[in-house]
């Protein structure tokens, strides 16, 4: 490697994507709302943005909705007003969606709220159905909750409560396969259950109006939540400090998977990609040194007890009793620091973002090979219950990523050269 790379400034261009992983939130609800209760519902869906910004204070907030009257319009407006980022996600192409709309103040509305959202991705029909959907429209409503579940860190849920069962769409459906596990992705493999957690907030409808809602009683799996969130949240942070306190390290990871030479070649998506895979895998080297300093002082310790042994076990027993105990005592405190203590974690650490920075590489060359598929869904599925945020943290960045169109698919040479040759 070139001696003069590392003492460059950082050779990689800004990305409009960002620097940091998104929080992505998925809404769910009724259309047919009751117009009394509207103030009521805005006030808790607020409360309960409110709750999630608190855990991810250093991290965008992206929401997919379809963006359908009622309740995923009303959860859209309260998020835009908080400056969330919206993606519309919509079950099927814009012009067949829009047939569900039946007035024109509703098509302005929905139109409205479509040319404030970042993004559209619109689901190609669909041509099969599952043994209890009837019709493809059904089918691909099915499928856009599917979509929408699958991707979210969270679900927010204005539901009634009463599940239909068999045959369901929509909220239901959306409700179920949040507790249930979604449909496995085509081509997946290792598959394990991946619940997705829910915050439900119960609301009434107007074909029902005098029916209450049931409120769902919260699972540990709506908890889990909580936890991916805050991960992600302290992973954006310790990336921007990063940034900041070694520049020269994320330079060297940026000039080793692609050299500032080659970066032209790369678009948005590609550059954010790159950007996090570097700063991943320079915070992976600085804990893996951390690690390799800890062990090296356990074992001069342990050196030094047998030698005090070796010592003083003729003069004096009690000697060196008194200076292996001391030693047994560090060595165990370095393990605490190691393995253990909450603050440091190096142990942990270290595998986290050495994982993170993996899949950012991944995902960056499948991107670069024109595949529009999400790393995430074939990767870490063994080990979801210890490194899970790792694995949210990594779909949400290859959504991101993914919401910039594929450019031209002349990079393959740079794929030939980073990956399969050196």
């Amino acid at each position: 490697m070139d001696p003069d790379t590392t003492s460059r400034p950082l050779p990689l261009k800004s990305s409009p994507l960002g620097d940091a992983i998104p929080v992505i939130v998925g809404v769910t609800g009724h259309r047919d709302l009751l117009e009394n209760d509207l103030p009521m519902i805005r006030g808790k869906v607020s409360a309960a943005l409110e709750s999630l910004e608190r855990l991810t204070r250093n991290s965008p907030r992206m929401l997919l909705s379809a963006l359908a009257e009622g309740a995923d319009q009303l959860v859209a407006e309260a998020a835009l007003e908080r400056g969330w980022q919206v993606v519309a996600v919509l079950p099927m192409p814009l012009d067949d969606f829009m047939a569900d709309f039946a007035t024109d103040a509703a098509k302005r509305q929905f139109r409205g709220l479509l040319e404030r959202c970042v993004d559209v991705q619109a689901l190609d029909p669909s041509p099969r159905l599952d043994h209890d959907i009837s019709n493809h429209r059904d089918q691909q409503y099915r499928e856009q909750g599917t979509v929408v579940v699958r991707q979210a860190q969270v679900m927010l849920a204005l539901w009634d409560g009463q599940d239909p069962g068999c045959g369901s769409v929509g909220t239901s459906w959306a409700v179920r396969i949040c507790r249930k596990v979604p449909p496995s992705v085509e081509g997946e493999v290792l598959a394990v259950p991946e619940t997705t957690g829910l915050i439900h907030i119960p609301v009434r409808r107007a074909k029902a109006p005098e029916s209450a809602p049931v409120p769902v009683p919260e699972q540990r799996s709506d908890e889990a939540y909580r936890k991916v969130l805050k991960e992600i949240d302290a992973l954006n942070s310790t990336l921007a400090r990063g940034r900041m306190t070694m520049p020269e390290d994320v330079a060297e990871s940026l000039s080793w998977l692609v050299p500032p030479d080659r970066q032209s070649h790369l678009d948005e998506g590609d550059v954010y990609l790159l950007g996090r895979y570097a700063e991943a895998d320079a915070l992976a080297r600085r804990y893996q040194a951390k690690r390799k300093q800890i062990v090296l002082v356990a074992c001069v310790l342990t050196v030094i007890a047998s030698i005090s042994q070796a010592t003083y076990g003729v003069v004096s027993s009690q000697r060196w009793i008194v200076a292996y105990g001391v030693a047994i005592v560090l060595a165990y405190v370095l393990y605490y620091l190691l393995f253990k203590l909450p603050r440091f974690r190096i142990e942990e650490r270290f595998l986290e973002y050495r994982a993170f920075a993996e899949a950012a590489r991944v995902q960056l060359f499948w991107r670069l090979a024109g595949l529009n598929t999400l790393a995430a869904e074939h990767y870490l599925q063994f080990v979801k219950s210890d490194v899970g945020w790792v694995r949210e943290a990594a779909r949400a960045m290859g959504f991101l990523a993914n919401l910039q169109p594929l450019a031209g698919r002349a990079k393959l040479c740079l794929i030939r050269e980073r990956w399969l040759v050196d």
